[in-house]
């Protein structure tokens, strides 16, 4: 299923975009950087749900959840703009 340009930009907009020669801008526009960030994050995320209590069935949801929360933060600090 597609996403809208509007989900795509609150998602921090395209992570890698690539431009197809002919097809104008309806290039590849890949996976969002929200989606790239929690990617980053998850061997973060892995290792921090270690000490929390969850059960096996629980566990991955959990983690998951917490990378996207981590990748959010990131992309509000990114739309802050100035100097990082």
């Amino acid at each position: 299923m597609s996403k809208t340009l509007a989900e795509i930009t609150s998602e921090g907009g395209p992570a890698f975009p690539v431009s197809i020669p002919g097809f104008g801008d309806n290039g590849w526009q890949g996976m969002t950087l929200r989606d790239w960030f929690a990617g980053q994050i998850i061997p973060a995320a892995i290792t921090a749900c270690q000490s929390d209590r969850h059960t096996k069935s629980t566990y991955k949801a959990h983690c998951a959840e917490q990378a996207y929360r981590m990748a959010d933060a990131l992309l509000r600090e990114r739309a802050k703009g100035g100097d990082a």
